[in-house]
């Protein structure tokens, strides 16, 4: 069975934040129930490689607080690079349901 190729920081579609006009975020949504938010605050612009971003793990579209995770939920100052390999770590997660308390 063929691997699937797993999405990158080149596969995040930003856009302008329903928070901040000078924001952009962009969401993405794994096959295992997973995602990542990921948001800046200045335009992304691939001319500037030195931009920074924050990422956030969600569950089902939801912010994900869950303890047992054996990754890190929410990361600053995040270089693209550091971007995706927190993203491919989420892809690898397995599906677990919600347990009371990790909401």
């Amino acid at each position: 069975m063929e691997k699937k190729k797993q999405k990158t920081f080149d596969d995040l579609e930003f856009t302008t934040s329903p928070f901040s006009e000078r924001d952009e975020q962009a969401k993405l949504e794994f096959e295992n129930g997973y995602g990542v938010r990921v948001t800046n605050c200045d335009t992304y612009n691939p001319e500037e490689p030195d931009l920074l971003f924050r990422i956030a793990v969600t569950k089902d579209d939801r912010m994900c607080w869950e303890k047992s995770l054996p990754i890190v939920t929410i990361a600053g100052e995040c270089s693209p690079e550091q971007v995706t390999e927190i993203m491919k770590q989420v892809q690898e997660l397995k599906r677990n349901p919600l347990k009371e308390g990790d909401k």
